[in-house]
Formats: structure tokens, C-alpha cells, sequence
């Protein structure tokens, strides 16, 4: 990277974030600390401001502003695609949001992006089986109580249950996966950590109370816990490599998060948490998948294929 070019990607990361090390500058740029020095002390020369404490690193006085950031076509182009996202995957309140956001961002575009915009914005879509009614997935509100650790009291739906509960809840992360976003959270009723699905939560409240987040265990820990509202089963299969090249867009409908390719098969993994739905996309695969693990699912799929020939061979 040319270092002019270096030295505007400093000056915004400065803007970004509260306080950036100099290490997580020159490991971000593949340079060396000395060199991130010389190029903080250009941007001092040039008359910014930049704030530094030892053993912390280096920021922005809260009372620095500088003129909007410009946008170069491809970040504009990005920024376009993420609405598109932001519009099927998430709810009415958050996809408004980043509507306001994305028309902040064109104000600042040149005259040449936002043409290029306008005439490219009708041609990408992204096409999803949405439900018959808005959904209402609570995200604008589980974002302000994650940032904040504040407790949140829910009434929460089960699936398959007459009536739902009221819960006193820790949330820790939002995740999406197999279609639907979640919370993962820790259950002051259960007194355990619990996936709730933002989609069966009919009610939430943000309670003033706070949490002590530093006492919860890493996401990745979290999610290999049991007990939840809907056990989330880390599935590991054997995929003949022609077979994986032809599901490349499917196997994310039913969790997929990561695989190993070898000479003749990949093994890939996928998290789910409806294991006899998933046997069911098994068998649809025929010889071309092995079940590795659980064993719960390959009962499943002998399940399926026992109740299919007692069918068709009556």
C-alpha cells in the first residue's frame, strides 16, 4: 500500500475506534511499529491531534471532527449490498435504520458514485422465502442491551407450546444461523445459558440493570454447552467432492460453518437444531453423504429409510 494511502487508512481507523495500538496498526498494515510511528508523527505534522497514553495506545480527542469520510466506488458498491441484506434478513425497525444510514453515506458520495449506484441498485436482489407476515425480531432492542450489558425481561413462545413464559435474561450474543436469528443468553430462571429465537419472542423489556459480562465464557463456549430452548447439534459429515460442489449455496440453508476438502471427499460441519428435518436433507443425498456424527442423526436416517422401504415395498 502506498504509504499517502497508508496514512488516510490510519487517520480513519483513528476515527473508528476509541483508542488503536500501534501494534494493531502495523499488524493491520504489514509494516513495522517503527513505521506506524513515523506515520503518526506526519499526521501530528499535518495539524491532527492525535492523543497518546502509555501503555494504551492512541486516539482522537472527543472534540476533533474531521469533514466527511469519502468513499471510494467499491466500498459504495459493498455498502449498497450489506442494504440489500440488511432488508430481507433482519426486521422493519433495523432495515430502516441502515436505510437512513446508507442515504447519509450517498450525500457524501462523488457526482460518478452515486450515478453508478442508482443504475446498478435495481439489479442486485437478494431473494428469500420471507414469512406471510413482517417479522418482528427485536434486534434494535437486543443491540442497545448487548451494548450496554443490561438485562432484558422477555415473553418467550416455545415451539410447540400452548403459552409462553417471562423471562429474566443475560443477553451475551446475537447469532444467525439455519435461517433465523438468535440470542444467546443466560437464563436467570433455568440458571443455564439458552438459544432463544428472536422470532418467538412476543414481548421484550430492557430492565436499567446491568450485568457482569467478564463472568460469561467466550461465544465458542457457549455454543458448545447443552440445554438449550433448542439444543443446537453440531453435525459433521462426509461429502463426496462433486456432490459438495453442487450444494454449494444449499448447505448454508441447514447451518453449514466450515469443511476440509480431501482427494475424493470433504468433510464438512454444520451446526442445526432440527436433527430429523436435517435426516431428512441426508437422505435426499443419497450414497453421496455419510453421517460422521452425532449418532443421533444417523438413527434418524435409518429411521427414514426404514419407514421409506416398508412404503414402497408393501
Amino acid at each position: 500500500m502506498p504509504r499517502l494511502n497508508r496514512l488516510q487508512a490510519i487517520l480513519t481507523r483513528l476515527q473508528s475506534k476509541q483508542v488503536v495500538t500501534a501494534r494493531e496498526l502495523a499488524d493491520h498494515f504489514g509494516v513495522s511499529i517503527r513505521s506506524i510511528y513515523r506515520d503518526l508523527r506526519t499526521l501530528e505534522e499535518a495539524g491532527i491531534p492525535i492523543g497518546a497514553e502509555a501503555g494504551i495506545g492512541y486516539f482522537l480527542p472527543d472534540n476533533f471532527h474531521l469533514p466527511p469520510v469519502m468513499f471510494t466506488t467499491d466500498e459504495a458498491l459493498s455498502l449498497l449490498m450489506g442494504g440489500k441484506l440488511t432488508e430481507r434478513f433482519t426486521d422493519q425497525r433495523e432495515s430502516e435504520a441502515f436505510g437512513q444510514a446508507l442515504t447519509k453515506i450517498r450525500s457524501v458520495l462523488r457526482p460518478a458514485d452515486k450515478e453508478t449506484l442508482a443504475a446498478i441498485e435495481s439489479r442486485i436482489e437478494v431473494f428469500q422465502f420471507a414469512p406471510a407476515q413482517p417479522r418482528h425480531l427485536h434486534l434494535f432492542e437486543l443491540k442497545k442491551a448487548l451494548a450496554q450489558n443490561l438485562l432484558v425481561e422477555i415473553d418467550y413462545q416455545k415451539e410447540g407450546a400452548a403459552s409462553s413464559e417471562k423471562r429474566t435474561i443475560e443477553p451475551l450474543a446475537l447469532c444467525f444461523y439455519s435461517g433465523n436469528w438468535h440470542l444467546m443468553a443466560w437464563c436467570r430462571l433455568r440458571e443455564a445459558y439458552r438459544d432463544f429465537r428472536t422470532d418467538r419472542i412476543n414481548t421484550i423489556k430492557i430492565l436499567g440493570n446491568t450485568f457482569d459480562l467478564s463472568k460469561h465464557p467466550p461465544l465458542i463456549e457457549i455454543f458448545g454447552q447443552n440445554g438449550r430452548e433448542a439444543t443446537l447439534h453440531h453435525i459433521t459429515l462426509e461429502v463426496g467432492n462433486q456432490y459438495a460442489a453442487n450444494i454449494h449455496e444449499m448447505k448454508y440453508a441447514w447451518g453449514f460453518s466450515g469443511q476440509e476438502k480431501g482427494s475424493k471427499t470433504t468433510i464438512m460441519h454444520f451446526f442445526n437444531t432440527n436433527l430429523q428435518g436435517f435426516a431428512r436433507w441426508v437422505v435426499w443425498g443419497g450414497t453421496n453423504i455419510s453421517v460422521i456424527s452425532p449418532e443421533s442423526l444417523r438413527d434418524e436416517v435409518q429411521d427414514i429409510v426404514r419407514q421409506l422401504a416398508d412404503h414402497h415395498c408393501k
